[in-house]
């Protein structure tokens, strides 16, 4: 990259460069932009500079103003590669030197222009099947994000992906892509939002990396964060290893009777906590692990539901019958 400095506050600005597509060859044809903000993920399409190309080698100059650019390129064969119909995508410069596509603002190498001219010019950006990786989808997530209720991404797995490469998360927040901003300790496949997020959109990023790979780089909307007031959270399920018992019945169904649980235990360190419903042919009587049986309900079937819970989870319940009342 060379820059002429000056005072001029536009520049006539020349992009040089050639990339080379999955397959290795030459694209046919690209288009550049520049952009201050994120123009792939925002509102609207990037107005692309004029420009030139021939077998994937182009040239690009237009006039713009001084500041930090984000370079954006359009070639179906080269984004392509990463999994994606012919869509705008950025230019990053990876640690080994190679250029790659990022769906993300953030990760866009960005381009310093602050005079009279500048010019870039891009060693041959080659992605191919060797260098990429495999993913038949991103991932699902299925419901609405709602706030207090944790919100799992479920990622495809990569087919291709190295014992010495790795996949990392970034949760982002904002009413818009181009507004969205990283929530900070956010960096899982799970998050919970707060209330302040209500009616924010949640966005999750996904990157791969492997030594002398290109990076993949996926950004997903999960969806408007709900109010807990009147959306419904999908919960996960609760792990059965989490429940160490559901306890034993004491006593005998007999009017005037006391009868209990007891035993009843979840796993250490779980924080989840054990409910307890009497039920008289099906008509809830009483919580708690002990239960008066009254002397006027003979011949009903008493049974008593054990629940484990915990916020987040679909609770685990079992149901212990004690039998016809005597």
């Amino acid at each position: 990259m060379a820059t002429t400095m000056g005072a001029a506050q536009a520049a006539n600005v020349t992009f040089k460069g050639t990339l080379k597509g999955s397959t290795g060859a030459a694209a046919a044809s690209v288009q550049v932009a520049a952009c201050t903000t994120d123009c792939v993920n925002g509102v609207g399409a990037p107005k692309a500079l004029a420009y030139t190309s021939s077998a994937g080698a182009f040239t690009a100059s237009s006039a713009v103003a001084s500041g930090s650019y984000a370079i954006a390129v359009v070639d179906t064969d080269y984004i392509s590669g990463y999994g994606q119909a012919s869509s705008w995508g950025y230019l990053h410069k990876e640690p080994n030197g190679q250029w790659s596509i990022t769906q993300s603002y953030a990760n866009a190498t960005k381009q310093t222009v602050n005079g009279s001219a500048l010019t870039l010019t891009l060693a041959n950006a080659i992605h191919n099947p060797q260098n990429k990786f495999t993913q038949s989808t991103t991932g699902t997530v299925g419901y609405l994000p709602c706030a207090g209720h944790t919100t799992t991404f479920k990622p495809t797995p990569f087919s291709d992906l190295p014992s010495n490469g790795s996949v990392s998360y970034q949760w982002y927040a904002g009413a818009t892509r181009s507004s969205m901003k990283a929530i900070a300790g956010a960096r899982g496949t799970s998050y919970t939002p707060s209330a302040t997020l209500v009616g924010q959109g949640l966005y999750v990023s996904m990157v791969a990396t492997a030594p002398n790979r290109t990076n993949y780089d996926q950004l997903g909307s999960i969806g408007v964060v709900g109010n807990p007031a009147t959306c419904t959270p999908r919960l996960a399920t609760m792990p059965k290893s989490w429940i160490k018992s559901y306890g034993k019945k004491h006593g005998k169904a007999k009017a005037g009777k006391r009868v209990s649980i007891v035993g009843a235990k979840a796993k250490a360190g779980k924080h989840v906590k054990v409910g307890y419903t009497w039920l008289l042919n099906g008509r809830a009587v009483g919580a708690g692990k002990r239960f008066a049986i009254p002397r006027t309900v003979k011949g009903q079937k008493l049974v008593v539901k054990v629940t484990f819970s915990r916020a987040g989870y679909k609770p685990r319940a079992k149901v212990i019958v004690f039998g016809r009342v005597k």
